[in-house]
């Protein structure tokens, strides 16, 4: 590869790879921290290397504990960042490295500022961020995006043995979340060959993995789920997500959609769009193909998988009401959408939903 993280698939490699960083930011999420065995596995291995824990971030990375996480590191004077948890806490890490650089919401830091370099423990096969240059900041009720190439971690340990306590239910979000991932990226303006290359691995991983993974876990499957999420990652780092990532924020902000559901549930209606296009965009029977070979087989396999993963399927499901579609439309995130090969209108977006609905 000539981008990305370098990957580790064994949890056993981080002090070693850690044993001149010190001392350094731990970033962890306390539950995860317990639950995936990490604190038996790392605990006090990474004391010893001078770790200095951060467990302050909620269920969203928001810029203020971003800059606490900051201050932390530099109140002890790390030197390195080191996330254990799902994407909040990755985020947050590379949030933390972001501001302590001097960068800000509207920001980045100054192009030869130095951040400190980050190591990203995932704890679920979903976001993919331990691969990707960008981070999630929320603030005052706004979600933003922090890009940079040197928010990309230094180091990825995808070690699936961390996913075997994961409830059915978080396996299901991150890993239909995942996939999305894996397929928008064929579709997206910004993709190249080692993108797709990188995208098709992914949902290759994810499509036979992710029943199995939510409904009666195997090491198997699991470890199929960790790597496919972290390809999904490397590809969206190139290519950046499309229409149902920008339709999903809207649904996750005001409707409390967790994000894997909110993107899925607009993906087959945005698929279905494209099909109807008189020139089929671009990426579109790559998708189709890795779905079901057809439009009716893809959709079908889509709605059977979600079902399986006891997912919504409707927008009406999730509590949405017909008179909230045209707010959601409204609220589409320009970014996601204008990376799309779609180029979905505004009555697009209100077919698609409605269609969802």
């Amino acid at each position: 590869m000539s981008y990305g993280p370098e990957l580790h698939e064994d949890l056993s490699a981080l002090p070693g790879l850690l044993a001149s960083h010190g001392p350094f930011l731990l970033v962890r999420d306390p539950i995860a921290w317990e639950a995936s065995g990490a604190a038996a596995a790392l605990g006090d291995g990474l004391t010893e290397l001078g770790a200095v824990p951060f467990e302050e971030q909620g269920e969203s990375p928001c810029l203020e504990e971003m800059q606490r996480a900051a201050d932390r590191a530099g109140a002890e004077g790390c030197r390195a960042i080191v996330a254990v948890g799902g994407g909040t806490s990755i985020d947050t890490a590379k949030g933390a490295a972001w501001c302590l650089a001097g960068g800000a919401i509207d920001a980045a830091p100054a192009p030869d500022a130095s951040l400190l370099p980050l190591f990203a423990v995932p704890t679920t096969a979903g976001t993919g961020s331990e691969a990707t240059h960008f981070a999630v900041c929320w603030h005052d009720g706004v979600k933003h995006s922090l890009a940079d190439p040197r928010l990309r971690p230094m180091h990825a340990i995808v070690d699936s043995s961390l996913h075997l306590s994961l409830p059915p239910r978080l396996t299901a979000t991150t890993g239909l979340d995942a996939l999305c991932q894996s397929l928008e990226s064929l579709w997206a303006r910004g993709a190249t060959d080692a993108s797709r290359a990188d995208g098709t691995q992914a949902a290759q991983l994810i499509l036979p993995a992710l029943e199995t993974a939510v409904t009666q876990p195997t090491p198997e499957s699991r470890r199929q789920m960790a790597r496919g999420a972290h390809f999904a990652g490397r590809a969206i780092d190139v290519s950046k997500t499309t229409t149902p990532h920008a339709l999903s924020y809207a649904l996750t902000h005001d409707h409390g959609v967790p994000h894997g559901f909110a993107v899925a549930l607009t993906f087959g209606a945005s698929l279905k769009l494209r099909h109807e296009r008189k020139e089929r965009p671009s990426g579109t029977d790559e998708v189709t193909a890795l779905l079901g070979g057809s439009l009716e087989g893809a959709l079908s396999r889509l709605h059977a998988l979600l079902s399986s993963c006891s997912a919504p399927t409707r927008l009406r499901d999730v509590g949405v009401e017909r008179s909230d579609l045209a707010a959601l439309a409204a609220k589409v995130n320009p970014e996601r959408l204008a990376n799309d090969t779609l180029a979905p209108s505004e009555e697009d977006l209100r077919e698609v939903l409605r269609s969802s609905w």
